[in-house]
């Protein structure tokens, strides 16, 4: 796929969610339904796939594992979302980046650009002139902006080349605001006079224009309890009776109880929420919260709470088109959870056989891949959550290598 127009759908194949350079330069925006460039994705030869958030997870955490094990600091490492981190480099580590980036392409075939600065903001900058080529980095991929040097020549001329929408942390709106008054691009925002302009800028984007001139106002961020953890998804047709919707939602559920033992945190709240289809008449959404009587990570305890919650909003003869559960109000303990996140038996009195099951139920699916082992509740045939088309959805979605043994691809020697 290297040098090849390639987007990603998002479930159902419904709109696009990513997008490489080549299909940006084609017109392609982000968020925009397929069936508009279906006959341009044709004729450009623009290669299609569907999600597959299993996989992305899984390389996502390798990638992560490789930074670790570079960096030997946890401290010094922030994941900054699925596909982007921050290290606090030493002088160890700053000289020796290209390594770093030899050493995710060899254990996961991705390639990665690397920004370099004082600050995040000059970094994430540095990041983004890597990957449009504005600057050459001898092929390495990896970019050191020296705030120190910013208006020598050659920088100054790529900083013309950037607009100020493009700066993290500068959105569509505020570049507008900006262009307003004058500023179009970062060498603009950088030779802004801050005293002229001081009460037409938010805080946040003053940090940000203090941060392109090299002072830092944003370090790296600790791990934090997430506020919420939730699954949702859209039908491909949709759902009347309530035992379909039941199923989803179970499915869902398991989904996100899986995330919270991984992250090692116990929802006390689960909010479930259907609703019919957002761009026809009589639009209809019902949701419920439940609290329950002590934090779980069960997929049990919680499947029977999301069904209470059902009973209370389901209402017959309306088309279904979406439906969710989100956890809240989470409680952690570190020091007592085992690799499976199950602390319940130190909080309150619970089932050793419920504790033992959750703990095979995990060790199972992580040995034998997703769904090798599942619960009743969640069904089996689920036709309304694939596309419509199997041998369709099959073709387009990357086989999960790093997850599901089944997909391992299958090498001839003769």
């Amino acid at each position: 796929l290297n040098n090849c127009p390639t987007i990603v759908l998002s479930n159902n194949d419904g709109c696009v969610i990513a997008r490489s350079q080549e299909a940006k330069d084609l017109g392609i925006k982000m968020g925009q339904p397929f069936f508009e460039i279906a006959s341009l994705c044709s004729a450009k030869k623009i290669f299609v796939y569907s999600s597959n958030y299993i996989l992305y997870g899984e390389l996502s955490n390798r990638i992560m594992t490789i930074i670790h094990a570079y960096i030997f600091n946890s401290k010094r490492l922030e994941i900054y979302s699925i596909d982007e981190a921050f290290i606090k480099l030493s002088s160890e580590t700053i000289n020796d980046l290209s390594y770093l980036r030899r050493l995710i392409y060899r254990y996961t075939g991705i390639t990665v650009s690397i920004g370099i600065g004082e600050t995040k903001t000059l970094a994430k900058l540095a990041n983004h002139m890597v990957k449009k080529n504005l600057i050459s980095c001898d092929n390495d991929g990896v970019y050191y902006y020296d705030y120190n040097k910013l208006h020598s020549q050659p920088n100054a001329r790529y900083q013309k080349l950037i607009k100020t929408a493009d700066i993290w942390g500068i959105g569509s709106k505020w570049s507008k605001k900006l262009e307003r008054m004058g500023v179009l691009n970062l060498n603009d925002l950088l030779c802004v006079n801050l005293n002229k302009l001081s009460r037409h800028l938010t805080l946040p984007l003053k940090r940000t224009i203090a941060e392109l001139r090299g002072e830092e106002c944003y370090g790296l961020q600790p791990y934090e309890t997430p506020k919420s953890v939730g699954t949702s998804r859209s039908f491909v047709y949709p759902i009347t009776d309530k035992y379909n919707l039941e199923c989803a939602l179970s499915s869902f559920v398991a989904r996100a109880a899986e995330k919270c033992r991984c992250q090692k945190i116990a929802p006390l709240r689960i909010k479930v929420y259907i609703c019919s289809h957002a761009h026809r008449e009589n639009y209809q959404a019902f949701s419920f919260e439940i609290k329950l009587s002590f934090p779980s990570a069960h997929t049990n305890t919680l499947i029977s709470a999301m069904k209470q919650g059902l009973d209370k909003i389901y209402m017959p003869n309306i088309e279904y088109k979406k439906a969710g559960i989100v956890f809240s109000d989470f409680s952690i303990n570190n020091s007592q959870v085992n690799s499976q996140g199950d602390w319940l038996e130190q909080i309150n009195s619970v089932s050793n056989n419920n504790k033992l099951l959750i703990e095979a139920y995990d060790k199972i699916n992580q040995k034998f891949g997703r769904d090798s082992v599942f619960f009743a509740a969640e069904g089996v045939e689920n036709n309304y959550l694939r596309n419509s088309n199997p041998a369709k959805s099959e073709v387009q979605r990357s086989p999960n290598y790093m997850g599901d043994w089944q997909q391992l691809p299958i090498v001839l020697c003769r």
